[in-house]
């Protein structure tokens, strides 16, 4: 089942104010410092939680793939030992009609 994307509009609780500007200049996350607003710390947040989903989204993804591999494997291993019986009760039946 796919998931919609977070919804991206900036709410209060991600508002970025004049004084984290600073910290984000820290950690390269705005290119031009010269001419760094508030604008530019709320654009780059949105960035980020939408490469957080993606991310998310991608884990989420590999561990559907390997629990469905581990049921396709299970499945496989009790369908061979049906076969492998129903060939031993085969073999049983020839040998008393011989």
């Amino acid at each position: 089942m796919e998931v919609d994307p977070p919804n991206t509009a900036l709410s209060p609780t991600t508002v970025v104010h004049p004084s984290h500007i600073p910290k984000l200049i820290k950690r390269n996350a705005i290119e031009d410092k010269e001419k760094i607003t508030v604008a530019d710390g709320q654009e780059y947040l949105k960035r980020q939680r939408e490469d957080d989903w993606i991310e998310n989204r991608v884990a989420r993804n590999r561990v559907e793939r390997r629990q469905a591999g581990k049921i396709i494997k299970k499945h496989k291993r009790e369908l061979e030992k049906k076969q492998e019986k129903l060939r031993d009760e085969m073999e049983e039946l020839h040998l008393d009609k011989i």
